[in-house]
């Protein structure tokens, strides 16, 4: 029996893209250039901090991220990238990188009793349908709704999310919105294949009133073509006092960004104390495809271990040493495009792509 690849002590390949926090903008002025080079590293540490830990971890625990001191920040961080640099006498500008230790801030995080996840979606396409008076747009200048999307970052989380372009391309393989409400599978289909996804979120919007007659969005967001990763969103976001249609629909689009990560974690938390082992069969045409597996599973989080039980020309027997359950492991493969399927009480595992 051969270990191939502990895992469970970080070594991940996937890491190396959660534990990133690229484009940080710092601008610091002080009474020197080198104070305020040192005070827009500082400051740029803490907010890529910030960012990494809000990726990993659900809404209700953002702001356990101001519990880090500056000193366990520094000790998490592993190098750092500049770009852009500008500096003048007393000014200090730049775009920075940075790289965390995957295994220090797994620690850090644990020690902190904060859970986490790090399982990483497949990007999908998210079509933001905005409904008014009867009237539904998708491709219209006049969508709000997309407008609102638009002006968040929706590709830095767990789940990387893109919008259409909304180019011919797109209105020949969809058609209005109102097919998309609909969940019209083809159409569905034929659009994410335009942007190479396996899912497509149709985010609806629809503009109502409260019984006093403040404005409302009733907010539905699904999840089509990945039936692993389905998911069935509803919330309703009023307006504020004094606040506009279009800043309304800001924080409901931030609101439904945040409960699609928050269901993606929930989903994915890594489950230290729920630890397990499956055998299963990897059929292969070659060395080759082993090797790919290798390196797909090194993707995977949710695996501390894989050992390779046995090795011919068209199988590869192997022990999963995971965290989580089964559903929770299936999840976390197909996103390195692995599936896995039990079949009579006998697990095989396959390379989709």
């Amino acid at each position: 029996m051969l270990a191939l690849a502990l895992i469970g002590s970080q070594a991940g390949a996937q890491s190396l893209g959660v534990f990133t926090v690229s484009g940080v903008a710092v601008d610091e002025v002080a009474e020197s250039a080198e104070v305020a080079r040192k005070k827009a590293l500082a400051n740029g540490e803490r907010k890529a901090f910030e960012r990494l830990f809000k990726r990993l971890t659900v809404r209700v625990d953002h702001v356990r991220a101001g519990d880090a001191l500056p000193e366990d920040i520094s000790a998490l961080v592993q190098d750092i990238q500049v770009a852009d640099q500008k500096n003048s006498q007393i000014r200090y500008l730049a775009k920075l990188t940075f790289r965390f230790k995957p295994t220090a801030v797994r620690e850090f995080l644990r020690d902190m009793a904060v859970d986490f996840a790090e399982t990483r979606s497949k990007p999908v396409l998210v079509l933001p349908v905005y409904e008014s008076a009867g009237a539904v747009s998708l491709w219209d200048d006049s969508n709000i709704w997309r407008d609102a999307f638009a002006a968040i970052d929706i590709a830095d989380g767990l789940v990387p999310m893109q919008l259409p372009r909304g180019d011919l391309s797109d209105i020949r393989a969809l058609g209005g919105g109102e097919l998309a409400i609909q969940g019209d599978a083809p159409r569905l289909t034929s659009i994410a294949k335009n942007y190479g996804v396996s899912a497509v979120i149709v985010a609806h919007a629809q503009l109502t009133a409260t019984r006093r007659g403040v404005p409302a969005i009733k907010i539905s967001a699904k999840t089509h073509g990945s039936a692993e990763r389905y998911q069935s969103i509803n919330t309703n976001v009023s307006a504020g006092k004094g606040e506009t249609v279009k800043a309304m629909l800001a924080r409901g689009a931030a609101e439904a960004v945040g409960l699609i990560e928050d269901q993606w974690k929930l989903d994915n938390l890594l489950q230290f104390g729920l630890s397990a082992v499956l055998a299963t069969a990897l059929p292969i045409t070659g060395l080759s495809d082993w090797v790919e597996a290798q390196r797909r599973l090194k993707k995977v989080a949710v695996i501390e271990r894989v050992d390779l039980i046995l090795l011919s020309r068209n199988e590869a027997r192997i022990n999963l040493f995971y965290l989580g359950d089964p559903d929770q492991l299936k999840l976390a493969l197909a996103q390195a495009d692995l599936s896995l399927v039990e079949e009579e009480g006998s697990w095989s595992l396959a390379l989709t792509k």
